[in-house]
């Protein structure tokens, strides 16, 4: 098993974790061995996943809208 970590999360330096850990998706594939299933991100990914995160721009009318 392998798993990468994913922190830091930033805009023009400005932290955004709190936005992130609220909004982005966790799509896992299980090599065909399952269906994909979508859950809450939790700051790690397997080898097997991609996270999706939905902004709009200006990024800061969506920073304001969403921390």
């Amino acid at each position: 098993d392998s798993c990468l970590t994913v922190n830091n999360f930033k805009f023009d330096d400005i932290e955004v974790d709190q936005p992130v850990s609220e909004q982005a998706v966790y799509r896992h594939s299980f090599n065909s061995d399952g269906p994909e299933i979508d859950d809450k991100f939790y700051w790690l990914m397997g080898c097997n996943g991609t996270v999706s995160l939905k902004f709009t721009t200006p990024i800061y009318i969506w920073l304001l809208e969403h921390m």
